[in-house]
């Protein structure tokens, strides 16, 4: 998890953006890690895209689904940071 880390870390500098082409069986350890990281800002945006019957879930950690938009076989699922309250 470590190593997984120091990777984001590399190819998400703070405030930037990095696109990851993940396989199906990764996005569930892709967003576990984004979700209980601090890679992503509070005004920071986490788009998958994903085939449109990948059912992605709509909290994990401390990123929430904000919206899915459909096209075609294809979606796009978007997370933002949750603020505690």
């Amino acid at each position: 998890r470590a190593a997984k880390l120091r990777l984001f870390e590399t190819l998400l500098p703070r405030g930037g953006t990095a696109v990851l082409n993940a396989d199906s069986e990764a996005y569930d350890s892709v967003l576990d890690l984004l979700g209980d990281s601090d890679l992503v800002t509070h005004s920071g945006l986490v788009i998958f895209e994903h085939h449109h019957k990948r059912q992605l879930p709509a909290c994990v950690g401390q990123l929430e689904r904000t919206r899915i938009l459909k096209q075609g076989d294809s979606a796009l699922s978007f997370y933002r940071v949750v603020l505690a309250a």
